[in-house]
């Protein structure tokens, strides 16, 4: 664009820096949240005896990862055998003094993709109680209501990569996520974004999308706490640039 100056270029990279700062904010919020409903949901269903927790069968397959037999939920449990061993604490204050790590201690080590992923693994009443638990929503509504499920589901991988590209200082302000929001009746509904608008490319993937899923999260203080922040270094770019608004 012709007669942009270097200054105008810093300035849209301090605006993308805030809002990445913001959105890495906003995904610990979510990660802990993940953590912490997965954890109960475990120890409920399986106890927190880490023999039973961890018995293969209470899972999904998931995927097959390669040509030798493994699957998604042998990935996993190759990443949660590591942190079982590990020496960090407090990992290692219940290995050697109880001789178990319970799955709220094992999942505080766990990376936020193993916990997505883990997630999905889930067999159909726990991944139920899971996303009860997020959402606040009765887990009656998730069983007979596809759209939600699905919703969650699209969520927490959408969360997954505007935590990994905030993490690695990749561009969020116009990021458009491989993980995306497939079309329905909620999330789009409440972005009053029709079917025939989404197959133009409305609610696919962007921050808009991203706030919108977060809207739907019970505790709403994460939502409520990104959109202030954007629209705070939004306004504040545009106030300096507003010519540049129609561009953003």
């Amino acid at each position: 664009k012709d007669g942009i100056t270097f200054e105008e270029i810093y300035a849209l990279f301090l605006l993308d820096r805030n809002i990445r700062i913001s959105v890495m904010d906003a995904m610990f919020d979510v990660e802990d949240h993940l953590r912490t409903a997965t954890a109960h949901v475990i120890a409920e269903a399986f106890t927190a005896d880490q023999n039973k927790y961890l018995d293969r069968k209470n899972y999904k397959l998931g995927n097959k990862v390669n040509d030798h037999g493994s699957y998604t939920i042998d990935a996993i449990f190759n990443k949660f055998t590591n942190i079982l061993a590990d020496n960090t604490q407090p990992v290692k204050h219940y290995r050697e003094d109880y001789g178990n790590v319970p799955p709220w201690i094992l999942l505080k080590e766990a990376s936020f993709g193993n916990i997505v992923n883990f997630i999905k693994v889930q067999k159909g009443p726990q991944k139920r109680k899971i996303i009860s638990l997020i959402y606040g929503f009765p887990v009656s509504l998730i069983a007979s209501n596809a759209d939600v499920y699905n919703m969650f589901m699209d969520t927490i991988f959408i969360c997954l990569d505007y935590r990994n590209f905030s993490a690695h200082g990749g561009r969020i302000y116009n990021l458009s996520t491989k993980s995306t929001m497939r079309y329905n009746s909620i999330i789009h509904g409440f972005m009053d974004i029709s079917e025939a608008d989404y197959r133009n490319g409305k609610g696919i993937t962007g921050l808009p999308v991203l706030c919108a899923a977060l809207s739907m999260f019970e505790d709403r203080n994460i939502v409520i706490r990104l959109k202030a922040a954007i629209k705070y270094y939004y306004d504040d770019y545009l106030e300096k640039y507003p010519s540049n608004k129609e561009y953003l």
